[in-house]
């Protein structure tokens, strides 16, 4: 989908086919306390030129020594950037979209996330806002028909 062969990728760093102005936003979450998956959003640039968006999960793998090994990066959905209502999200809005939506309360998600339960409630009105959505269920619809949340 994006254009490039393998030869070409062959040795090449993540950031050199990606537009990605935060790194270390994905590094921190990472490499948080007991994160054992991140999910985010990201650019990827096409060899012809513009962009698709991903959807990708990150895991973090330890050595035998529970020390940071690796991290796998695995893309769930590609798709064109005029086509993801996700991507009038910022990555904290997402984060709580995801959060919300597997059923935690603000309160929870603060923890999770290490801000305040109003923060969070902040960061839910806002995504609501941005994606004209009404309520909570409402939300939880929206998160299954774009695969963020199944049933």
């Amino acid at each position: 989908m994006l254009g490039w062969n393998a030869s070409e990728l062959r040795g090449a760093n993540l950031a050199d086919i990606t537009h990605d102005d935060d790194h270390r936003l994905l590094t921190e979450g990472v490499l948080a306390e007991g994160a054992r998956n991140v999910t985010r959003q990201r650019q990827y640039l096409r060899r012809a030129g513009g962009m698709l968006w991903a959807r990708e999960r990150y895991s973090l793998w330890r050595d035998a020594e529970d020390r940071p090994r690796y991290v796998l990066v695995h893309v769930e959905k590609l798709s064109d950037a005029g086509d993801d209502p996700l991507q009038r999200l910022s990555p904290r809005e997402r984060e709580v979209l995801e959060l919300v939506t597997a059923g935690l309360t603000s309160k929870a998600i603060a923890a999770r996330l290490n801000i305040s339960a109003p923060s969070v409630d902040t960061y839910r009105s806002r995504l609501m806002l941005k994606l004209d959505i009404k309520d909570v269920p409402g939300l939880v619809r929206f998160a299954i028909r774009h695969g963020i949340a199944t049933v």
